[in-house]
């Protein structure tokens, strides 16, 4: 949870002060009430109020910016306790998922998922027979950022130290055109990267398979910048990847692979490889893992900079 913001002006209202920390950083509980009718119009304000002082967000939105409001149950932060997963629809390309657990006649506030696009496929999985459930779900990305590009992802989280921590990325879709117009070609040059994925996971939740069917067309000589329709691009280059993500009790995530990282000597786990990325049919490189260290700390390095264990 973020620090609560608090603004005082005197010295001599420190004591004050402190109680004002305190009663701000305890936002209001939700009633079992609101959320068996968490789309009922005031319940549905009522929510989101509180979701929005409990994740520090007020200043995004108000309570009557909800769209909608979802509620899920799982063991999300304790063995034997059904906490509440509570994903509120602000509006495209803006949803807040929350985690709050039962106390008394009511749920009181955890911690906060995170801020994503649009959300939906919402389920929950248990590949650490002895521990939690991780949320997974699929966040939709439609953007225009230089190149224009429709995407898909496969998320997952799972509680541990206090906090949710994410656990398994995976693009699943993808959509995006480009000129070379865009950089700096005098003529424009249409290029299109597709890719369809079947995502899949094995009957004990412990891996992840993910099959892409990747494609890279051309539009050339079209003398337009307004992207060509559909049928006016070629088809270039085409592979099909398989990747596996595989859940490590130790690592306590989906990995792809163990490896030694050289500089250290120390073991890592391999989160994603680049090297799937379907920008690669485009003739670009992308020889680079993104990995988990053992302190915690995330980082990015080239495939030489590891080696096998």
């Amino acid at each position: 949870m973020r620090v609560c913001k608090t603004v005082f002006t005197v010295i001599i209202l420190i004591m004050l002060f402190s109680l004002t920390i305190i009663v701000s950083c305890i936002p209001g509980k939700i009633l079992m009430e609101e959320f068996a009718n968490a789309n009922e119009a005031g319940n549905k304000i009522k929510i989101a109020e509180k979701v929005l002082v409990s994740t520090d967000r007020t200043d995004m939105f108000t309570p009557q910016d909800a769209r909608n409001i979802k509620v899920d149950y799982a063991e999300l932060t304790k063995m034997g306790v059904q906490d509440a997963l509570v994903t509120v629809d602000f509006g495209p390309k803006a949803t807040v998922m929350a985690v709050y657990t039962p106390v008394n006649d009511g749920y009181e506030y955890v911690g906060e998922v995170g801020y994503f696009y649009d959300v939906d496929n919402i389920a929950f999985i248990r590949p650490d027979k002895s521990g939690l459930e991780v949320i997974t779900f699929r966040e939709r990305n439609n953007q225009s950022i230089g190149a224009m590009e429709n995407g898909s992802f496969i998320r997952g989280y799972t509680y541990k130290e206090k906090d949710f921590k994410n656990v398994i990325n995976i693009d699943e879709n993808t959509e995006a055109w480009w000129n070379d117009v865009q950089s700096g070609a005098a003529e424009p040059y249409w290029h299109k990267i597709t890719q369809q994925s079947n995502v899949k996971k094995n009957d004990d939740d412990r891996r992840i398979e993910a099959v892409k069917t990747q494609i890279y067309s051309t539009a050339e000589n079209t003398g337009s910048m307004t992207r060509p329709d559909d049928s006016e691009f070629n088809e270039k280059n085409r592979r099909t990847v398989d990747e596996n993500f595989y859940w490590n009790d130790g690592w306590q995530s989906f990995i792809i692979d163990e490896k030694t990282e050289n500089s250290t000597g120390e073991k890592v786990a391999v989160l994603k490889d680049f090297g799937t990325s379907p920008y690669v049919l485009t003739g670009d490189e992308f020889d680079k893992y993104r990995i988990l260290r053992e302190d915690g700390s995330i980082g990015i390095v080239n495939y030489d900079e590891l080696s096998a264990i």
